[in-house]
């Protein structure tokens, strides 16, 4: 049997102060789930860092907030961004390859996304 999830990421760009995304994912041709959320603020890696991820590389990512397990909404959110970066299964992980990592906080009702080199 398998689990292939189909993701999807809708970016588009407004006169808005707050931009909005939409991301999603289906399962077997159906609707599955399906989140708008609000950016704030945004930057790009090459504003804040020259480091450009190679093309491929698998993240870890690590959710911060009791919220991700408890909230059934935000727990639904966190399988869908693991599946949006899911590449492929992977049975050891040694500390010394891990070359990125996304984290992903849950605060005063925002979520901050950051990623860590």
């Amino acid at each position: 049997m398998s689990n292939e999830f189909t993701a999807t990421l809708f970016w588009s760009e407004s006169s808005y102060f707050i931009q909005y995304r939409i991301t999603g994912r289906t399962f077997d041709h159906q609707k599955l789930d399906v989140f708008e959320l609000g950016v704030d603020s945004i930057q790009s890696l090459t504003e804040v860092s020259d480091y450009t991820p190679s093309v491929g590389i698998k993240p870890a990512l690590v959710f911060v907030g009791e919220e991700f397990e408890t909230d059934h909404v935000l727990g639904r959110l966190k399988s869908m961004l693991i599946d949006l970066f899911h590449q492929k299964d992977t049975d050891v992980i040694h500390a010394n390859s891990v070359e990125y990592v996304i984290t992903f906080v849950y605060v005063e009702n925002k979520i901050l996304m950051r990623t860590h080199r």
